[in-house]
């Protein structure tokens, strides 16, 4: 897949314009003319759309971080090259595929390049990549589906000389309690969550910091497992968020399912005819 984007055939030259060009568009434009690519139709082809994009962020972030642009080559190499050896991998492989693209190329960037590119990457591929990987290699078949839905008329007001039946004030009264209820329970959660994000950015704050005291003081055995740990708090994070929605979407449900659960009063047509079909076993 990765073959139609040939990063190679870039020149220092084609770089430079694509930093420069004043649109995404342009710079896509660009990027396919160097590689010797027409067109790709973004809905036709999702794929390559987000391998294009995956190179110009690339590009964008060495770019403007002031790498050279011998290094700004060297950079989108690494990533094309990590790319597509990381696919059916687990992450701890394509960890280690990622340091050892890193350490082939050691000498082309100084301390502080390596610790944008290793930042970049972790809170990039890292942090989504599981995405990529179901992207990249998993089959999806187009499922186009339409349906015609009828829209309800807006609700008219009742006149405020009207006074609301006690059955209706309830059954509103019920409603709002299950909400305000669901609020609070949805207010706690988020707050767990904040707090459960700033441990996780606290605890891979003081892993830079390792990482960083590791290159200043030139010892680079410690690396492979520095990145892995790293890793592993961006997944952690990554859970967090994960498990949170599919708990907001469970409360959702039980919401609704207690919603649905609170008797709706009858409407007064019905009243009314419950009252004469009382009056007259009355009479009877």
């Amino acid at each position: 897949m990765l073959e139609f984007c040939d990063v190679t055939k870039l020149r220092i030259e084609d770089y430079i314009q694509i930093y420069h060009a004043s649109s995404r568009d342009s710079k896509r434009q660009i990027l396919l003319d160097a590689v010797g690519i027409e067109r790709v139709d973004e809905e036709d082809e999702p794929r390559k759309s987000i391998i294009l994009d995956y190179c110009l962020d690339l590009i964008a972030f060495v770019s403007n971080q002031g790498f050279s642009w011998e290094s700004v080559h060297t950079s989108v190499t690494i990533g094309m090259r990590l790319l597509d050896s990381t696919a059916c991998k687990d992450v701890e492989q394509a960890t280690q595929v990622f340091t050892d693209e890193i350490m082939k190329e050691t000498e082309a960037f100084t301390n502080a390049e390596v610790k944008a590119l290793i930042d970049y990457f972790l809170s990039t591929l890292f942090r989504h990549y599981h995405l990529y990987l179901f992207c990249m290699i998993k089959e999806q078949e187009l499922d186009q589906r339409m349906c015609e839905l009828e829209v309800e008329a807006p609700f008219v007001p009742e006149q405020l000389s009207k006074a609301m039946a006690i059955e209706k004030w309830n059954y509103e009264q019920s409603l709002k309690k299950i909400d305000e209820e669901r609020e609070q329970q949805q207010m706690m959660r988020l707050d767990d969550l904040k707090s459960k994000i700033e441990q996780l950015d606290q605890e891979k704050k003081d892993t830079l910091n390792d990482l960083n005291d590791m290159r200043e003081n030139e010892n680079i055995d410690e690396l492979p497992a520095l990145l892995g740990r790293l890793t592993a708090l961006h997944v952690k994070s990554a859970e967090s968020e994960i498990q949170n929605s599919m708990l907001d979407s469970r409360e959702n449900m039980e919401m609704r399912m207690k919603k649905a659960a609170v008797t709706k009063p009858a409407s007064s047509k019905r009243r009314v005819a419950s009252r004469q079909r009382a009056k007259s076993r009355q009479k009877k």
